[in-house]
């Protein structure tokens, strides 16, 4: 199947519309339309799934029209999705008390979105590793303190690796040793192969105070939060329609 033909066809227009913060008039009637028609509904699943979208599909059963078992299927996911974010909420938001306590600065770069996205109560995006930007050469100070947590380099590392690593995916990913979650430390805010110039200083004074799994955290300001989820996107070449769905949520807050 042709990229021209997996993109007409009415699975991909449920899953498009799905990634819209809000549904209603005209695409609210083309959801109950579509999902009213004889829809693939494995292959839906599949490509939700690859497109991290399977907690925005749930919501459209509300609508009519999904089969029982796949809205047994969807609602299991999102009930498992829910425990995972809220863990990793939990994680994040001590993470930063940690460093906090340890005065050092840390910004998450994309919790905002997870906040935008949970305002319902109901999380609607697959959990994704937490970014957090680090001042420059603080980096070696927090990893200490995250290994105490049970942060492990992803990779084994030696020091050449370890800048090599950082250079090409401009951020140190860890691992927790129990549960898996992933954490990328940033002290710059892309790869040195991209071209791009931000003053990751000036987010700081502009950000502002949101709830991570009950927490007051500091979190980048939406206009800013647009440009660093634009810019991650475009580092990965827009490989996920969940990252335009949380672009949505954010301009639509």
């Amino acid at each position: 199947m042709s990229l021209v033909e997996a993109a007409s066809r009415p699975e991909a227009e449920l899953l498009l519309l799905s990634g819209r913060s809000r549904l209603a008039g005209s695409s609210a009637r083309r959801v109950e339309a579509l999902l009213a028609s004889r829809l693939d509904w494995s292959y839906l699943l599949w490509v939700g799934h690859r497109q991290a979208m399977l907690p925005r599909l749930h919501p459209l059963a509300r609508f009519g029209g999904v089969p029982a078992p796949v809205e047994a299927q969807l609602r299991s996911y999102a009930e498992a999705n829910a425990r995972r974010m809220a863990a990793a909420e939990d994680d994040l938001a001590a993470i930063l008390a940690l460093l906090r306590s340890a005065s050092i600065r840390a910004l998450p770069l994309r919790a905002a979105a997870w906040v935008a996205s949970t305002s319902s109560g109901v999380p609607m995006r697959d959990g994704e590793p937490g970014d957090l930007l680090l001042a420059p050469g603080d980096a070696g100070r927090v990893r200490p303190l995250l290994t105490a947590r049970g942060y492990e380099p992803l990779l084994p590392q030696t020091p050449t690796r370890d800048a090599a690593i950082r250079q090409a995916r401009g951020a140190i990913v860890l691992r927790h040793v129990t549960s898996g979650a992933r954490l990328r430390l940033h002290d710059q805010i892309a790869p040195a192969f991209f071209p791009v110039g931000l003053d990751l200083e000036a987010l700081r004074p502009r950000r502002r105070e949101a709830s991570l799994a009950g927490r007051t955290v500091a979190i980048p300001a939406n206009e800013d939060l647009v440009l660093l989820l634009c810019l991650h996107g475009a580092v990965h070449l827009w490989d996920r329609l969940a990252w335009l769905s949380d672009l949505d949520t954010v301009l639509a807050a």
